[in-house]
């Protein structure tokens, strides 16, 4: 896949589900395009083609069959934000999945 596959494969997810779930919209996040939920968002297409999820601190994603992952730094001074993960676009069939559970966690109001 290329990059601009991965970025498709973003925008396919995030036309679906500004499309079919009430309160979700386009936005951005560190100037990359972006999933919000009333405002806030959950997910991001990141530089490196991946994609970047706030699913909550120590989330597991190892049901999903993610062992390569990173936590976001978008800070050369700040530690890593805990509740966000790196998926590379080796994982983009998961992305989907990844979204709905960022969604659902958004909406429960974490």
């Amino acid at each position: 896949m290329t990059q601009d596959t991965h970025k498709a494969a973003f925008q396919s997810i995030a036309d679906a589900m500004v499309a079919s779930q009430d309160g979700v919209e386009h936005g951005k996040m560190m100037s990359h395009p972006a999933i919000a939920y009333r405002g806030k968002v959950f997910a991001f297409y990141a530089s490196r083609d991946d994609m970047a999820f706030r699913l909550g601190a120590g989330f597991d994603l190892a049901p999903f069959g993610i062992t390569d992952f990173e936590l976001l730094a978008p800070f050369k001074t700040k530690p890593p934000m805990k509740d966000w993960f790196r998926i590379s676009a080796a994982d983009a069939p998961h992305w989907p999945k990844l979204a709905e559970h960022a969604l659902q966690r958004m909406r429960d109001g974490a």
